[in-house]
């Protein structure tokens, strides 16, 4: 019961740090009016094509922790989130995954487990929540992406 109730206080911590950012899958909650991004909405991936983005970015995050520098995951995200960071920051950020050599190699053997179907938000960006099925704990995530050039970007 104890990890039920953990799990839930992340997962509802996540949602309140991260907002709801009020999601679209075509119409608005507000008037039934269409979303500000139908050419997004045209784009939202599959279940399958989201565990893979989710799976490529944790094996960048993973990659870059392994080499001891944010600077491959850095070149792989969108120009977006480029403009508000730089190098030194996710070194920052990530400095205890790097520094006790957090392995997330084996999150690239599983199947991630989308809890919420994909949608955007009303500043255009995808949004991808789930978590992978590890144990004793799972490993929760929350994705945004960008679209930049016809694929979507951290």
């Amino acid at each position: 019961m104890k990890k039920g109730v953990n799990l839930f206080v992340v997962i509802f911590i996540a949602l309140l740090i991260g907002g709801s950012g009020g999601y679209y899958f075509g119409k608005s909650r507000i008037n039934e009016t269409p979303a500000p991004f139908p050419k997004l909405l045209a784009v939202i991936p599959s279940i399958y094509e989201a565990r893979n983005l989710v799976n490529n970015s944790m094996g960048l995050l993973s990659a870059s922790i392994r080499q001891g520098s944010m600077k491959l995951f850095y070149k792989n995200i969108s120009g977006y989130w480029k403009a508000r960071t730089n190098v030194k920051d996710l070194d920052r950020s990530f400095r205890r995954f790097i520094s006790t050599k957090v392995d997330l190699t084996s999150l690239g053997k599983l199947k991630p487990v989308i809890v919420r179907r994909p949608c955007i938000t009303r500043g255009g960006s995808l949004v991808i929540e789930g978590f992978y099925p590890t144990r004793p704990y799972r490993v929760i995530f929350r994705q945004r992406y960008r679209r930049e050039n016809g694929k979507w970007k951290l």
